[in-house]
Order: C-alpha cells, then structure tokens, then sequence
C-alpha cells in the first residue's frame, strides 16, 4: 500500500472518530412509535428497549459466538462479573462434581438467581459444600439461546430469593423461522481433551402471518478425559513441588508420608509400632514397583510419599444431549398460548485418589476411627497377618496403588415442562404460566467395603482367602480377595420444582416524559430436595461418610412495580414484593432513577432490599453432612492453650478433626441492602463509556459455627483416652476428640463494594471493514466478614475459602474484545485478565504459603494471569460458514498456586493456562 493510500486510510479513520456513525442507546430520551416494547430483565413493565436505571449487561448471541467458547459456563465464568464460589467444570472432587455455576459479586452461587425465559429451574440435586444449592448451567442448549440479560444489583423486589448479588436471565430464541445445522470438533496442543459436537435449530411458521410457531432445538457433545499426568506444563498437576522450592511436606498432594508420629495412608503400608514408640513404620521398602505415581523420597519421610497430580482427572469425561422444544399458537389477535419442554443429559467420569484405609468416619451409626469405635468394629491389623511384626493387633494405613484412582461418575438428568398464556384484557397485559423441572442426579463412586476391609485384615471369614497382603507383597493377592474389599456406592438425588405465576402490566396516565406503567403479579413455588447419602454410608459398611438432605419449602408471593418518566429526562422506578414461606415471611422494596440531563449523558442510581432464604440443605433437619475441620486446638485437654498433663501438642497446636454439619429449622433468611450508581456517557457517536459504584451488605449469614466454636458444645465425640488429674483420678470425657457437631445458624455480616467499568466503540474504515471494541472491568475494592465482633477483609487476597472453595477474591478482572469484519470475514480477539492476590487468608494475615527454607512463597503472592483467545469467522456463501478459534492463543502458563484446591497447583480461574492451546474449528449451515 503506498503512503498516499495510508493516509488516505488515516484521514477517513480520523473523520470516523471525531463524527461517529449513530447514536447509542443510552442517548435515546424519548420512545420512537415504531419501536417495539419489551420487557427487560429486572422488570415486569413493558417499555422500548433502552437503558434502565438498573445497570445490566446485555449478551448478544453475536457476543457468545465471537469468543470462540464452547459453552455457555465457560462465557459467563469468564466475565470480570464472576466471582469466588463460582463453579468450574473441572471441580470433579466437590460436592456438586459435574455441575456448574455463576458467582456475581463472588457471594457464591447461591446468592445469584439464574432464569430461564424469566422463570426459575429446578437446582442441582446436591448442594455444593452442602450448603450452596443453584442452577447448572451446563444443561442450557447453547444454541438455542437468543441472549443474555444479567442485572448486576440486587432483585429481590421482582424475583424474590437467591438475587442477592444480581441476576442472570438467560433467554432462547422465539418465533424462529428457518434451519441451523452446526458440526464441530476441538483438541489441545497435546492432542488430548478431545470434542465433538452437533448441533441442530429448526423452527417453522410466522406468528404475524401464519398465526403459529414451533422451535426444535437438539445439541450433543462428547469430550475426552484429561489426566493431569498428559500435562507437560512446568508445575501444573504436579503434585511434588520440590523442583521450585517447596516443602513437599507441606503439600496437599502428596500423601503416604511417614514422619515422626504423623503418618497418612501409604502405597507401602504403614503399621504402628504395638510395643514401643507407637510410631509408625513401612511394611516393605518404598520402590516404584508399588505403584507408578511414587514419588522419589525426601529428607525425613520413612513412608512412601504418592502423587496424587497423577492420578486425578484435569478435566471430567463429559457427554451430554439436550433437546428443547416450544410450540406458540395465536388464539386469536390479542392471545397467544404456548408449550416448552426441554430435556438435558450431562454425564461425566472422573478419577480422584487412591482409595485408602479409614481414619475416621461418620454417620448416622456413630463414629468410626483408629483406636476409636463406637457402635462399629475397629479395623486393625490381626496379630497373625504376615505383614505384623509385633504379635498383637495394630493400627495400620493402607493405600491400596494396585487398585488405581477412585471413579466418580455423576450423570444428571433435567426436565422442564411449561405452558404459558399471553394477551391483552382491559387494557392489562397478561403473562401467566405453569411450570414443573426436575433435576435428577445418579452418582456412583468406587469404594471400599468395610466388612471386607475387616475381613481381610482382621479377621479372615474364608480361610482359603487369607489375609491381604500390603506394599510389595500385594502381588500375591488373589483377584478374589480383592473383589472382596472393593465396592460402590450410589445414590439417587433429586429435586422438583412447580411454579405457578401471573403477571399484568398496563399504562395509568400520560406524564410528562411519558406513559405511568404498573405491574402486578403473584406467584406459588413448591420445591422437594431429596438427597440420600451413597449407600452405606448411613450405616458404616463402605469407606465414606455420610451427607445426605431431605426437604422442601413452599413459597406463596405477591409483588407491584410502578415506573414513572416523571418528564422527559427523569425517570422513576419503585417495586415491593412480598413471600410467605412455611417458617417466615420477607417484604423487599426495591426504588430506582434515571437522569439525562443531556442527551450524551444518563445519571442512574438504585436501592434494593434483598434475602436469601434457608434452603432444605441448611434448614432441614434432616440434611446431614461431614467435613474436615480446618486447625483447631481442644480446650478440654488444652486450657487456656497450656498442654495438659497426657494430652498432645496437637491438642494446643491444632489438628483436623471431623465435623458434622446439621439443618437448623430455626434459620431465618439473609438479607441484604444494595446500593448502585453510576454513569453512561457519549461523548461521540459510538463511543460510550459507564461506570457504576456498587455494594452489598448481607446480614444474619447463614453458615455453620466454626470448628473452635463447636468444641464449646456439649456433643463433642472424644476417645477413651481421658485425662487423669493430679490424685490420679479419670477426667470423663476428656479424651481425644473425634467429632464435633457444627449446626447452621444465623451469624456475622459481610460487606461487598466496588466499581464496574464498561467501554465500547464502534467505527468503520472504507473498503476494510467494520471494528469494535469493549471493555468490561470490574473492580472489588473491599470484601468485608464480619464475624464475632472482628472484621475481615478479604479483597485482594486468597480468601475467604468458606466462599471461594481457595480460588480467592481478586481486586481486579477484566475482559478486552476487539472485532474486525465485513461481510465475508470476522475476526476476534479476546483477553481475560485478573489481578494478583496476596497469598493470604485475609488482609493482614501472615503468609500462607513458605518455601522449604521458609521464607515467604514468590514473595506472598500469587501473580496476576491473562489468557488470548482467537477466533474467526469465513462466511463461504450465504449459508455456510466455516468458524474456529484457538483459546490460549500463546499458550501461557497459569501461575503455581500451592493453595487452592479446585485444581492441582494452578487457580481454576487460571484453567486456560493449565489446558494449554486449544484448537477448535466448525462448520455451520443456515437458511431462512
């Protein structure tokens, strides 16, 4: 190109930006006649499409399809809006293994509602952290999906519970006419992680003409199983950190160790010495004949350290199919009917650890453990087993490296079923519907029998069996008596949902800037969770604790919302709503204003109340369900933190012990104030920019008391092993504790503010091509706890864990897209980047993480990571298009992270950089 034409080419781009093409939305003051009238989300009044006084971010299909992702979960979880507690794929290890979900704000999954088509889905059948319940994403039909609305404030004034921190309404295509036939395939750089995928959207008649319309829809998708052994990625899935300074006694990963009186679960075996010390020692030497994921020893360990990085699954084996449907029929010219009903299959493997003997477990049975049984056989080495050197019963630790990783599968099944009317009666317009969803979840896990275990080690029942050998004599066991100690457990959860609503809206007076809009609506909810534990779990026959939830809760509400364009510049919104539940009842107004006091620029601001109601899994008491304790220290055999007399150090330095969370039918709601306002400005034609201050204080938090708290509690489970006082008398129930009952209860508050900044510009450049470019930043400025008189703030940092699952609540995320097209080509880049963390639980804490010669980890943080994606569009004719995309276009590295554990030494909210470039190309044909 000579230097005339490129300054030509500067010239006209020049003239572009100074002039701009149009106007955007937000400088629209008065409705246009011809401009059809609709309802946004956050709203029930009808009004021309434009920007409201709440701030919502708006999802073309255009946008989805540009970013080169292959999921709906994957586009939303990449949005700077997603926060700690969200879900990803590859979280295999979690309670809600499978599922996936969205975190607003990052006050977890349960405080941002998801609708479909306006109305909510039946949650996943297993709260996640047993607390947590949401709707899965992963069954929504991409394809199908029109756009998305997310209301970025609180709407608990319209929608009810669960819409906390905002709302996410995910909206499918209506009154489709034509055909969309998509085939497409991926793979990674390693040639793994494979995916296929088709696609099908048929739709047939005209509403306006044919008085009729029908939409079909139906996607399936295959992707392969990734172990993080397939990943040559510097420290990503390695679970001995050695190589870059780490203690690998230290690391979560690596268990099998045996060091000084602690010792875990080993490949090796590991008995405890019956007639001395009481420590622990190696059946047979530690050789890589044991299993293949023994890692070379290190300094100290006399056991047999193992690798779970590989062994565990990177990413799930995934197949899923969904189907939806919809049939609208035109009852006469103001009514309309129709019909949905849609179905999804998600089904996904993954591999988790080696199965090892128990140390303690707990149902509703009692408490199982080593040295401790209480209603249930202890498991111990007989004295007569070959691998028992001290001719008496001893406790061991097993880690069975023969049988391979546990299996967990988890398929879902989701239903929906609704029929909806539509029309206009005396000036109103109406929208009533009856919906019913199911989500329906089979999980089976490979585990180990307890009888068997017993049998085996104990006490063989069948002499001809023997006894099990461990470590390197495990060779010698007969694939019978292996039968014998390896089960499964299963489940079958589910829950339901009916709903029934009405809505009308209509136009009182003409003001000012406008018609006076009122809506009107009611609805009735029943939802029924039932979430039975894996079989045998409730009465200790396999080698699982037990977490089951059992309930349901009925909703009847009633709502108004009035909006006023007081005169052409101001406009004001006011909503109330009103539930009653079985147990409560919650009132929450919300008030919102617009200003435009030039046509380039609109002030907004809003004030909502919100609440999140007990869910059956917190509120019922009969949910039940075990975690581990984080470091505590035991205030019976450890007064005032001063070691008594028979105790351990481990009783004042704090050690993991087993806690039982319970429902509590007593919970009253979280509530929540939400305050938000904000900007949008036109300083040029197609050049915006917005800004919007936020925050949400939430009250009367619903979490279970903290370990240290349960310890104050009468129901402490301890072992035999009591203290003695100084005359030498038995101090009862002062024994080592085993259990500690942790109930849900309302408790403590959290504060939650910050900045959303959006940015968009459109031009054009003659005989080149159409660009644009958007940003979405937002910026977390404070994530306050407060909690028993002490505030926490976690912004920032790797905290807060009870929310987070230990990805941490970074200060900054933002998204970048630029596109370049015309009518034959497109082309998209697109960056997602956040922000450092500080590799602490809360600011002001010490470290969390040290090298082996202790000092601070990479200097106490954790970096910041961005990734590129790719994608492009050719448009071959009119009707076939050939699309691709290349995620992680150079192919970074996610950052170590030693801390979390939703993924193996990298953050999930880094997974880009520890898949590695991924290729994805497809063809989609079209008609209409």
């Amino acid at each position: 190109m000579s230097l005339k034409a490129r300054k030509k080419i500067i010239v006209q781009a020049a003239a572009l930006l100074a002039a701009g093409m149009s106007q955007v939305a937000v400088a629209q003051t008065a409705a246009s006649p011809q401009l059809e009238r609709v309802v946004v989300t956050g709203s029930n009044i009808k009004r021309v499409e434009a920007e409201t006084a709440e701030p919502i971010l708006k999802i073309s299909r255009d946008d989805i399809a540009n970013s080169g992702k292959a999921t709906l979960t994957e586009y939303l979880q990449s949005l700077s809006l997603d926060g700690q507690g969200s879900l990803p794929t590859g979280f295999g290890n979690g309670f809600a293994a499978g599922a996936t979900a969205i975190s607003l704000r990052g006050l977890g999954a349960n405080a941002t509602l998801v609708l479909l088509n306006g109305r909510r889905l039946a949650p996943y059948p297993r709260a996640d952290d047993f607390q947590k319940m949401f709707a899965d994403l992963s069954s929504v039909p991409l394809e199908a999906v029109d756009r998305i609305e997310v209301l970025k404030d609180g709407a608990s004034a319209v929608y009810g519970s669960d819409a906390l921190a905002g709302v996410v309404n995910i909206i499918l295509k209506r009154d489709y006419k034509g055909f969309v036939g998509k085939v497409e395939t991926g793979t990674s750089r390693y040639g793994d992680g494979n995916r296929a995928k088709v696609a099908v959207t048929a739709g047939a008649g005209d509403m306006a003409t044919d008085k009729w319309n029908i939409l079909l829809n139906i996607e399936a998708s295959k992707t392969d199983e990734i172990h993080y052994r397939d990943r040559d990625r510097k420290w990503i899935g390695k679970g001995d950190t050695r190589p870059w300074g780490y203690d690998p006694f230290e690391s979560q990963w690596t268990p099998g160790y045996n060091v000084g009186n602690t010792a875990s679960a080993s490949v090796a075996g590991l008995i405890r010495n019956g007639t001395t010390s009481g420590a622990y020692q190696t059946v047979s030497p530690c050789t890589s004949a044991l299993t293949a994921v023994v890692m070379p020893k290190f300094t100290g360990d006399n056991g047999c350290s193992y690798d779970i990085g590989q062994l565990r699954s990177f990413q799930p084996k995934l197949q899923s199919l969904s189907m939806f449907t919809r049939g609208t029929v035109a009852l006469s010219d103001e009514w309309e009917a129709s019909v949905e009903a849609s179905f999804g299959q998600n089904k996904t493997g993954f591999d988790v650890s080696l199965l090892g003997t128990p140390g303690t477990i707990v149902g509703p049975y009692g408490v199982r453990g080593y040295g401790t049984g209480i209603n249930v056989p202890e498991l111990t080495l007989s004295a007569n087993h070959p691998d028992n050197p001290f001719g008496k019963a001893v406790r061991f630790r097993y880690a069975f490296g023969e049988f391979g990783p546990q299996r967990r599968t988890n398929d879902v099944d989701i239903s929906r079923v609704m029929a909806s009317v539509k029309g206009t009666a005396a000036g109103w317009d109406i929208d009533a519907a009856i919906a019913h969803s199911e989500s329906k979840l089979d999980q089976d896990y490979t585990l180990l029998s307890i009888q068997g275990l017993i049998n085996a080690f104990s006490s063989p029942t069948t002499p001809s069996l023997g006894y099990y050998r461990m470590g390197a004599n495990a060779g010698s066991n007969s694939q019978l008596l292996r039968d014998s100690i390896l089960t499964h457990g299963v489940s079958i959860s589910k829950t339901k949902l009916d709903i029934v609503d009405i809505k009308a809206s209509r136009e009182l007076v003409e003001l000012p800037g406008g018609p006076l809009g009122l809506a009107l609506g009611a609805e009735y909810r029943k939802l029924n969770l039932s979430a039975p534990s894996l079989s045998g779990t409730d009465t200790g026959a396999v080698q699982a604790s037990y977490n089951g939830f059992f309930g349901s809760e009925k909703v009847s509400a009633a709502y108004a919302e009035l909006l006023a364009p007081v005169v052409k510049s101001v406009e004001l919104s006011a909503a109330v709503r009103y539930d009653k539940y079985d147990s409560f009842s919650s009132t929450t107004p919300k008030v919102a204003a617009k200003f435009v006091p030039i046509p380039q620029l609109a002030l907004r601001a809003s004030y909502a109340e919100g609440f999140r109601a007990p869910n059956p899994a917190e509120a019922s008491p009969n949910a039940q369900a075990v975690f581990a304790t984080g470091s505590i220290y035991d205030p019976v055999r450890c007064p005032n933190h001063v070691q008594a007399p028979g105790a351990t150090a481990a009783d004042c330095n704090g050690s993991a012990v087993g806690g039982f969370a319970r429902g509590n039918p007593d919970l009253k709601p979280e509530k929540s104030k939400n305050i938000n306002f904000g900007f949008i400005v036109e300083p040029m034609k197609n050049l915006n920019f917005g800004a919007d201050f936020w925050q949400i204080k939430k009250t009367d938090q619903i979490q279970s008391i903290s370990g240290q708290e349960a310890f104050n509690r009468p129901d402490v489970v301890r072992s035999d092993n009591n203290l003695v006082d100084a005359n030498g008398n038995v101090i009862p129930n002062s024994g080592s504790a085993i259990l500690i009952y942790a109930p849900f209860v309302n408790k403590g508050s959290s504060k939650v503010s910050g900045v959303d900044f959006d940015f968009g510009y459109r031009w054009s450049i003659e005989n080149i091509g159409r660009f644009k470019a958007d940003l979405h930043w937002t910026r977390t400025q404070k994530w306050q706890l407060t909690d028993n008189g002490e505030t926490l703030d976690y912004a920032g940092t790797h905290g807060n864990c009870d929310v987070s699952n230990c990805i941490g609540t970074p200060k900054d995320k933002a998204n970048v897209a630029v596109t370049w097209e015309t009518s034959t080509f497109g082309l998209t880049a697109l960056m997602n980047w956040r922000s450092s963390l500080e590799n602490k639980n809360f600011k002001g804490d010490d470290c969390q993480q040290s090298f082996a010669d202790g000092t601070p980890a990479n200097g106490c943080k954790l970096p910041s990571f961005y990734s590129v994606d790719l994608s492009g569009r050719w448009n071959i004719t009119r009707s076939l298009q050939l699309y691709g995309s290349i995620s992680n276009l150079f192919d970074r590295v996610a950052p170590i992270d030693t801390i979390t554990y939703g993924g193996i030494n990298y953050n999930p909210m880094d997974v880009a950089g520890a898949m590695g470039r991924y290729y994805n190309i497809g063809l989609r044909y079209q008609f209409r």
